[in-house]
């Protein structure tokens, strides 16, 4: 199995993309529903709990630029990092990994 490329809708509702090599069978991995429904703080693109706060923006590591998170920066919500994928965001709620 080797992960490919999913197509346009395929994006919202699906998390993967996978095909075999032998016999060509295309594999879509759903995307959970309990992610967009969290009351915890997690990183929005591995979904990993282990996130840090930040007291400023780190011009080095890239922004998460929902609008959702941006609208989150504007009312002064904690600024957010995650160690695996180098990403910063804005989140109210808590941390997931650590309260």
């Amino acid at each position: 199995m080797v992960r490919v490329r999913r197509k346009g809708v395929e994006r919202l509702m699906f998390s993967a993309a996978y095909r075999c090599l032998g016999c060509e069978l295309r594999l879509l991995v759903p995307r959970p529903i309990r992610r967009f429904f969290s009351l915890k703080c997690r990183c929005p693109r591995c979904w990993g709990g282990d996130v840090h706060r930040f007291e400023e923006l780190d011009e080095i590591e890239r922004l998460y630029r929902n609008p959702i998170s941006l609208l989150q920066a504007l009312f002064g919500a904690p600024l957010y990092w995650c160690p695996f994928c180098r990403l910063q965001f804005y989140d109210f709620r808590k941390r997931a990994g650590k309260g």
